[in-house]
């Protein structure tokens, strides 16, 4: 078996291609595995350093239960040892005091078909879900060892069950057949993937897969999560890009006119990025919405 189940789209036949593929995709990522960047960042237009080890998440206020997963490693949350509506983002490090990856949290109902993918994992039916992003290996997690990269060589989408490897370059990402969409300055291409389509899009929001890739150049620049439910309210982002997106604004992610969602109206996006935006652009001079 694979270790990322998908849905049966149009056949046992199309659903064993897909799986077969997975595999081969996962062989490649680790075959290729280079660092994935250099710092962590969050949020578009607001930038907020990350810190990327354990000293400088004490110093800077983000508390531990001190229990180390095997697959995400030791949890830690700002202010606190759970996530709040206020500060969603969980950030996970080695025992050896390294950045190991990023959870979100996402408050409200998800669409059920991204929950039973596995994207999200349900904390409180209907209320609370929460998704990680892993960048090392499980056996670095609990390791007491340094590694020589900064973040780590991978993205892994829960790792603790779907074990979903997201692209780290271009090619990998057209080999896994993820859609490729428009250039902002800043971030770079993005891609995405339908869950239910891949890599025609569905055009439904219950078939975006929640984590989105963008690639200056061929790598790995920054990722973002994507909520069909807003998580902004009215006098407060929570962590969030500062507004929420209609769906004619989110369209400007992909180069397709025929970009619509009918089973959503607004999208709140959480952008990471892993290396310095600065330096990021486009062709031509162009800065948002790129098409080629």
């Amino acid at each position: 078996n694979s270790d990322n189940p998908f849905p049966q789209s149009t056949g046992i036949t199309n659903m064993n291609c897909i799986r077969f593929l997975l595999v081969l995709f996962s062989i490649v990522v680790v075959a290729s595995s280079i660092s994935i960047g250099d710092r962590l960042v969050r949020t578009y237009t607001e930038y907020i350093t990350l810190p990327t080890n354990v000293n400088d998440a004490i110093t800077q206020g983000w508390q531990s239960k001190d229990q180390c997963d095997n697959n995400l490693g030791i949890a830690y949350n700002y202010l606190g040892v759970a996530p709040q509506v206020d500060s969603p983002l969980t950030i996970y490090f080695t025992a050896a005091g390294q950045v190991a990856g990023v959870g979100i949290e996402v408050y409200g109902s998800l669409p059920d078909n991204l929950v039973n993918f596995g994207a999200w994992q349900e904390v409180v039916q209907g209320e609370q879900y929460h998704l990680s992003v892993s960048f090392r290996s499980s056996g670095a997690m609990c390791s007491t060892s340094p590694s020589t990269y900064t973040l780590g060589d991978r993205l892994i989408v829960n790792a603790d069950t779907l074990k979903f490897n997201l692209p780290t370059t271009t090619s990998q990402a057209d080999g896994a057949n993820w859609t490729k969409g428009s250039c902002f300055a800043g971030m770079g291409y993005h891609y995405f993937y339908d869950v239910s389509s891949a890599p025609k899009m569905s055009w439904q929001a219950q078939n975006l897969f929640p984590v989105v890739t963008m690639f200056n150049d061929t790598a790995i620049n920054a990722i973002f999560f994507a909520s069909p439910t807003v998580q902004q309210s009215l006098f407060d982002a929570h962590w969030w890009e500062p507004v929420a997106l209609l769906d004619s604004l989110m369209c400007k992610n992909w180069c397709d006119s025929s970009c619509t969602f009918s089973d959503t109206s607004l999208w709140s996006t959480f952008h990471v990025y892993f290396r310095d935006h600065n330096n990021v652009s486009c062709a031509g001079g162009c800065t948002l919405s790129c098409c080629p």
